[in-house]
């Protein structure tokens, strides 16, 4: 899938080249970060004495189940992944654009815990993973985005003939190809010496 930017950002046409295997290949790679900071927070909270509760509905509180938290932090990064190959084909400031929403989701992430019924260092615990995830995912895909779009040389629209190269920097005067039939000072220019 290919685009062109004009020069107030918007796409038209043929351009750059979004290399969407590479792309998703980054962003397997960062949901199994993800899913690793998931596991690391959790262990050291563990090791910290610090018991880290949800809320189930009902009233009751359970331990946070590692696996699940750490399959939905890998799933939450593929989905930013195709957040992001989605706005490279289509948005104008794709980076700019994926920046702000993760930061909106980020925040929300952080700020979820606190609303459930949990102890204090639960809830504190859970933001932390949250926050370090999300600002994990977002740096790592912003990334990957911008090193997987290629330039594409400009060619001439179809059925138009290509322009001939000129050098502005070049002197038609010294230009040993030039052709003295079609000089244009030639006329204008008249020797004092006659020669």
């Amino acid at each position: 899938m290919s685009r062109r930017y004009d020069s107030y950002g918007g796409s038209r046409g043929p351009g750059p080249r979004v290399d969407a295997i590479r792309l998703w290949a980054g962003g397997v790679a960062a949901a199994f970060v993800a899913a690793g900071i998931v596991i690391v927070g959790l262990l050291v909270a563990r090791v910290l004495n610090v018991h880290v509760l949800i809320n189930t509905g009902g009233g009751a509180l359970i331990d946070v189940n590692t696996g699940w938290y750490a399959i939905v932090a890998a799933v939450a990064t593929l989905v930013a992944t195709g957040l992001m190959y989605l706005l490279l084909l289509s948005a104008p400031r794709p980076e700019l654009l994926f920046t702000a929403i993760m930061g909106i989701v980020t925040a929300l992430a952080v700020l979820l815990p606190f609303t459930a019924t949990a102890t204090l260092q639960s809830q504190v615990t859970i933001a932390a993973i949250n926050l370090a995830v999300g600002v994990t995912v977002m740096g790592l895909i912003t990334g990957f985005g911008q090193s997987v779009v290629h330039q594409q040389p400009s060619g001439p629209a179809a059925g138009q003939p290509q322009a001939p190269y000129r050098d502005p920097y070049r002197d038609p005067q010294r230009d040993p190809y030039r052709d003295p039939q079609r000089d244009p000072y030639r006329d204008t220019y008249r020797d004092p010496y006659g020669r």
